[in-house]
C-alpha cells in the first residue's frame, strides 16, 4: 500500500492509476512472455554489476596503495609530528632530568599522553597484537637514544 503524505487527491489518483499501470503492465507481460526478462532490467542489472566492480575495486588497493598504506607510519607528516614530539621530550628530559612525563603536565599535557601511548604501543608490539599506532624500529631505537623507559 502506498503511504504519501502531503500530497493533493489529485496527485495520490495519479500515483494509484501509475501503480494500477504497471501491475498491469506486468500481468500483460507475464502472459505474453515469461522467458524474456524487460529490458530495463538488463539496464537495471547493469548498472549494479558496475556498482559491485566499483565497490570491489575499493576494498582491493593496487598495490602501490597498498604500499603506501602500509608505510603510513613513515609519511613526511608522522615523521614531522613524530619528530617534533620528540623534541618536546628531550626538552622535558633536560628540564626534569627523565622521560617519564606525567600524563597532567602543565606545560604540555598531550606530551604524557603521546609518552603513554608509545609505551602501550611498545608492549602490544612486544605481544604481537594489533597497534593503535606505527612505530618502527628505527623510531624505537630513536625512543631509547632520548632515554624513553618502556615500563
Amino acid at each position: 500500500m502506498l503511504v504519501a503524505r502531503n500530497l493533493s487527491v489529485s496527485e495520490k489518483e495519479f500515483l494509484q492509476s501509475s501503480i494500477c499501470e504497471q501491475e498491469t503492465f506486468w500481468i500483460d507481460f507475464k502472459e505474453f512472455d515469461d522467458t524474456e526478462p524487460p529490458a530495463h532490467t538488463d539496464r537495471i542489472s547493469e548498472r549494479n554489476r558496475k556498482s559491485r566492480v566499483a565497490s570491489d575495486a575499493s576494498t582491493t588497493l593496487p598495490k602501490t596503495r597498498k604500499k603506501a598504506k602500509a608505510d603510513k607510519g613513515n609519511s613526511t607528516r608522522s615523521n614531522t609530528i613524530f619528530n617534533e614530539r620528540c623534541n618536546q621530550l628531550i626538552r622535558f628530559k633536560e628540564e626534569f632530568g627523565h622521560c617519564n612525563a606525567p600524563h597532567r603536565y602543565a606545560e604540555n599535557p598531550s606530551l604524557g599522553q603521546w609518552c603513554s601511548d608509545v609505551r602501550s604501543t611498545y608492549k602490544n608490539i612486544q605481544k604481537e597484537t594489533k597497534t593503535k599506532y606505527n612505530l618502527s624500529q628505527g623510531r624505537i631505537e630513536r625512543l631509547e637514544e632520548i632515554g624513553l623507559q618502556w615500563n
